[in-house]
């Protein structure tokens, strides 16, 4: 297994459609709907100040929570495979391995988790 070339073939991505929360504006009194963007205190078409919102999106959090699921799988499988090339799924330390090399990477991403694990690996063999 090869995990840089992994990382190359997006094999770690989230290939779920990242969930929007879209809110429009519905005007209490004539339903003139705006988006939450160009959204204003009063109706353009009527005049009218109070207007209500409605959430266009009704499944957004089942979506999130998907997404989010998704998302924790990859990256668990991205440990995992880490693991087992540099055969360290034994290791007692290798939580410790990993936060460390992800500590060091500063978000950069995979790749430089995965460079920062191979130079540090050697600590713990």
């Amino acid at each position: 297994m090869d995990v840089y070339q992994n990382i190359q073939d997006n094999k770690y991505v989230n290939k779920l459609d990242y969930p929007t929360h879209i809110k429009i504006h519905v005007c209490v009194s004539c339903s003139f709907k705006q988006s939450q963007i160009n959204w204003t205190k009063f109706c353009p078409e009527c005049g009218y100040e109070n207007t209500t919102f409605e959430i266009l999106n009704k499944d957004f959090k089942d979506q999130r929570k998907k997404y989010g699921h998704e998302t924790a799988r990859l990256w668990q499988q991205f440990k995992d495979d880490i693991e087992e090339e540099f055969r360290t799924k034994d290791n007692p330390k290798k939580d410790k391995l990993f936060g460390l090399a992800e500590r060091f990477s500063n978000g950069s991403g995979y790749s430089e988790i995965l460079d920062y694990y191979s130079d540090l690996v050697e600590l713990v063999q």
